[in-house]
């Protein structure tokens, strides 16, 4: 899925350079905060003792995370 998105973005940023409304497409380096966006069916959110973890898409196991602010009961996107 996360593949998937990265391509997306790919094509939208070459599609907007060759229409004109955008610049160069620039890469970025693995050495910069790393990010990664995902669809609403490749990640669902679990509460176990009374804390919520992230679950994945193709990633075995519960991540933890320390949640900065209330997330809305379901995801938007």
């Amino acid at each position: 899925m996360t593949l998937q998105q990265s391509l997306l973005n790919l094509n939208r940023a070459s599609t907007n350079f060759f229409e004109g409304p955008a610049e160069h497409p620039s890469f970025k380096s693995k050495k910069a905060g790393q990010t990664a966006r995902y669809v609403g069916t490749a990640f669902e959110i679990r509460e176990e003792n009374g804390k919520r973890k992230l679950r994945l898409s193709k990633m075995p196991g519960l991540i933890r995370i320390r949640w900065p602010r209330e997330l809305p009961p379901e995801p938007s996107s």
